[in-house]
């Protein structure tokens, strides 16, 4: 890096300082400004003494030049450089919630060009791009130096928007919002509108692999479903894991059930609302994101996660295995909240209403569910497995086929265990069983608090057994929001576990059985967990302004 250019901007040796412009060249509301910018903060001080002004670096997603130079000698130019940023404010009756906050900066004709032809502000645009994207020392001194290479890459994202999502809002939140904060952080998007069931499936299965892997992310806008769709179509490819690793997913809210968006957002202590859920995508990092290995007996649709789970391909024409087998990522419910969710959908005109409304009349006609339900305690588990090239991760406890009986381990000892069963006449069976992968499975329902946005590397069972109240029950359902019902006022209600492995096994006809939102063929469904086998896109502390 130089000391100084000739252009008056300064570079500075130290870690935190990455430029500076003290000469004031630049103008922001009709006043000359010095501009100083650091790994944390872009700071403008008026030269007249003014009042000073300062945008976080961790709210700024982009900058770019506005306006062309005039040719005119002499004369004043409309070029312009734009800064755009959406800090969190405190409005009434809202908390904090991220608004737009755009600093349009002007820059002379006659001071802002460089001995190299290039301008003071494209300088500037190319420097504030390369701190606010995250990118490498080496990339922010190049940027600096104002060097020829230094502009930053434009990062590409396949997009899947379901148009029937958000009470059929979400095609109009992504042209109104997604699309618009998408252009001011340099992210160009390929919008894939699905047209029906299955549509985001397919796109990503059938995509070639060479293409798919040059996108920086996968982003769904739409409920759970969309994102399930997407998950499970990289699955269902011999090359999943490699996808899975160098293409991180996104999730913006956009339907009536969001659990992963809202467990995103909660942990990153941001407001729920389309912009918020977008900026999050926008400067999130990929971490590692569990999935599970679902199996059923006739899981239909050809959702298969054998590239994943280290089998030979699948021959598409003639398998039965890949009729039995999904990747799972939120939850897998049976009983009275799976009935909540399914049953609810002739309501879902009303929006995320229905999963108030639904609840009073479920909890009115309660009944219990008989079956039984066996976990692989997470205590002193096995490690995971990989395959000796290191290209695909298999669940750290193997499952036994669907037709193999479990063998209950001793008590005290790692390995599985039964729950209940009313069958054999051991518990009078359950009420309502979930199983989560996220903190959050519904907007209003914080199921299960340690489960973080699905890295903590195991399931949390929750079992309400019967016989419960009618009173009890919505009393858990009032307190689910803040996780109350896992307070000690409901320990005899409800159980709570922590396992590897599950087996869920309905003896009762007339249920649901629910995965991530979908409903499954009503029988036996078993489920691995998966650690770290995708990744991604999250916005922690570290990342987001306070």
């Amino acid at each position: 890096m130089v000391d100084s250019a000739d252009d008056g901007s300064t570079t500075k040796g130290s870690e935190d300082v990455v430029l500076e412009e003290a000469i004031g060249r630049f103008s922001w509301q009709r006043k000359r400004q010095r501009l100083r910018l650091s790994n944390s903060e872009l700071h403008l001080d008026a030269v007249d003494g003014g009042r000073q002004h300062s945008l976080r670096i961790s709210d700024i997603v982009g900058a770019e030049i506005v306006g062309e130079a005039d040719a005119a000698a002499g004369a004043a130019s409309n070029r312009r450089l734009m800064v755009y940023a959406y800090p969190r404010q405190s409005l009434c009756c809202r908390g904090l919630v991220r608004v737009a906050q755009h600093l349009e900066l002007s820059v002379s004709s006659t001071d802002g060009e460089l001995v190299d032809g290039r301008s003071l502000a494209e300088g500037w645009c190319n420097t504030i791009n390369a701190v606010a994207s995250g990118a490498g020392a080496a990339a922010i001194a190049a940027a600096a130096d104002l060097q020829p290479a230094a502009v930053p890459r434009r990062r590409r994202f396949l997009v899947f928007v379901n148009p029937a999502s958000g009470r059929r809002r979400a095609l109009h939140l992504y042209r109104s919002v997604v699309e618009p904060l998408f252009r001011e952080a340099r992210i160009d998007a390929l919008l894939v509108v699905t047209e029906g069931r299955d549509h985001a499936y397919t796109f990503v299965k059938d995509y070639a692999r060479e293409d798919l892997v040059q996108f920086d992310a996968i982003v769904t806008i739409g409920g759970d479903g969309t994102l399930s769709e997407v998950v499970n179509g990289i699955g269902a490819r011999s090359e999943a894991s490699m996808i899975f690793e160098s293409v991180p997913l996104g999730v913006i809210r956009g339907g009536s059930g969001n659990g992963v968006a809202v467990s995103l957002l909660k942990a990153a202590e941001e407001s729920l609302d389309v912009l918020s859920s977008t900026f999050a995508v926008i400067k999130g990092r990929a971490h590692p994101f569990d999935l599970s290995q679902v199996e059923h007996p006739a899981a239909g649709r050809g959702d298969s996660s054998d590239g994943l789970l280290d089998q030979a391909p699948l021959d598409l024409e003639a398998s039965v295995v890949e009729k039995k087998r999904k990747l799972g990522f939120l939850s897998l419910t049976w009983g009275l909240i799976s009935d909540i969710d399914i049953e609810s959908e002739r309501c879902r005109c009303v929006g995320e209403a229905r999963f108030t409304l639904y609840p009073l009349y479920c909890v009115a006609r309660l009944r219990p569910y008989e079956g039984s339900v066996y976990i692989y305690d997470s205590t002193n588990a096995p490690a995971a497995l990989e395959s000796s090239d290191g290209t695909t991760l298999r669940s750290r406890v193997p499952l036994p086929s669907l037709e193999e009986p479990i063998a209950c381990a001793a008590e005290g000892t790692p390995g599985w265990r039964l729950l209940g069963s009313s069958v054999n006449g051991a518990a009078n069976g359950f009420i309502s069983v979930v199983i989560a992968q996220c903190a959050w499975i519904a907007t209003d329902a914080q199921i299960a608090p340690a489960a973080g946005c699905g890295q903590s590397g195991d399931f949390h069972v929750l079992a309400i057994r019967h016989p419960v109240s009618r009173a009890r029950i919505l009393s858990m359902f009032l307190d689910i929001e803040r996780a109350g019902h896992l307070n000690e006022t409901y320990s005899g209600d409800i159980e709570y576990y922590r396992a590897l492995a599950y087996r869920v096994v309905p003896g009762s006809a007339g249920g649901h059985v629910v995965l991530d939102g979908e409903e499954l063929p009503y029988g036996v469904v078993q489920g691995a967990i998966l650690p770290g086998a995708a990744r991604l896109l999250q916005l922690r502390g570290e990342e987001a302004s306070g």
